[in-house]
């Protein structure tokens, strides 16, 4: 009895062992593609987030710089202004001069009257030898002190004109000035603005890479002729995209600052170039047995382990991810890579999937 239970127990054990086990690859490959579509989900969530900050900081900049316009616009209506009142000033002070000596002249004539008294003023005129005489010189005396003291009332008048005209003029001047004021007051909340947006987008940027790092292990990676330039993770095929004034010569390969670049085939490396034609920032070429050529761009030339003519091995690393080149962090980090044949660029989607 104790013979025929061990025998059932071995069997059923025989038969549990022999028995096909869970699809060990297709559970894994579900899983993984599940959390690839999880990634990418978020990383687009992320993109859209990125979009609308980057849609705001364009917005507040362009506020900033019709206020700075506004701002150039005073400072030369208050230089103008300026120039003005410094002439009439000098107008206000030489009339003053003026002023002065035409008052000095009628003050001297009206002392010199009351000094002389009225008699003497009077003998002048009895000594006139006819009736008409004596009408001339009373005229000649009338006409000296009137003169005097029209040429007197006429400066007091340019005077007060002027004064009148320089205190319009100040107040134009202080309207002016809190203008500016406003204005500055204006610039500065604006940049406030702008470095919050700023923020949002490091942030961003920050969750981004937390992401690619995350589901690195998820998304697909390449088994072409060519290895895979970097980590595994998130891919830009944009080859040939047109960008305004030109079409976008490679692949782009999102990843956070200071990830591996990796040399896709064993070959010769032909340059590292700082030369950042097409906004390339440092980038390194290397030259492969088939025939193929890989350029590799957008690194900080601190982080380039390689130089011109050296051997290089499939896999080996070259660099780090950076955003070098001429918009620099206006598409985050990433690798922009290239494959080149025959002397021309060629699509590396095929050379890597």
């Amino acid at each position: 009895m104790k013979r025929k239970l061990i025998i059932s127990v071995l069997t059923v054990c025989l038969t549990i062992s022999l028995t096909p086990g869970p699809l060990e690859k297709t559970i894994p490959t579900a899983y993984a593609t599940s959390k690839a579509e999880e990634g990418k989900q978020k990383l687009k969530d992320i993109k859209s987030k990125q979009s609308e900050s980057k849609a705001e900081i364009a917005k507040v900049q362009k506020l900033i710089d019709e206020k700075q316009k506004g701002i150039h616009e005073i400072e030369a209506r208050a230089g103008a202004l300026n120039d003005q009142i410094a002439k009439l000033n000098k107008s206000i002070e030489a009339n003053k001069k003026v002023l002065e000596q035409s008052r000095q002249s009628l003050g001297n004539k009206l002392k010199r009257i009351y000094l002389q008294g009225s008699n003497s003023y009077m003998a002048q005129l009895f000594a006139a030898d006819s009736f008409s005489d004596f009408l001339k010189r009373y005229e000649v005396l009338r006409l000296i002190v009137e003169s005097d003291y029209q040429v007197f009332n006429e400066y007091m008048t340019v005077q007060k004109n002027l004064e009148k005209q320089q205190a319009e003029l100040n107040e134009k001047q202080k309207s002016l000035t809190a203008e500016m004021e406003k204005a500055n007051e204006a610039v500065k909340q604006y940049e406030a603005e702008l470095d919050k947006h700023k923020s949002e987008l490091e942030e961003y940027e920050k969750q981004e890479n937390a992401v690619l790092k995350q589901y690195a292990g998820y998304f697909n990676s390449g088994s072409g002729q060519l290895g895979w330039p970097t980590t595994p993770g998130m891919v830009y095929w944009n080859y040939m995209q047109f960008r305004g004034n030109h079409y976008h010569k490679g692949d782009d390969f999102p990843r956070p600052k200071g990830t591996p670049i990796f040399a896709a085939e064993s070959g010769v490396v032909l340059r590292v170039s700082t030369s950042d034609p097409d906004g390339y920032g440092v980038y390194i070429d290397i030259q492969h047995p088939n025939g193929l050529q890989t350029r590799y761009a957008h690194m900080f030339l601190s982080t380039v382990t390689v130089h011109a003519g050296q051997h290089v091995s499939r896999g080996q690393k070259i660099a780090e991810v950076g955003n070098n080149g001429r918009f620099i962090g206006a598409t985050g980090y990433h690798l922009h890579f290239e494959v080149w044949k025959n002397g021309h660029t060629v699509n590396p989607k095929p050379y890597l999937q």
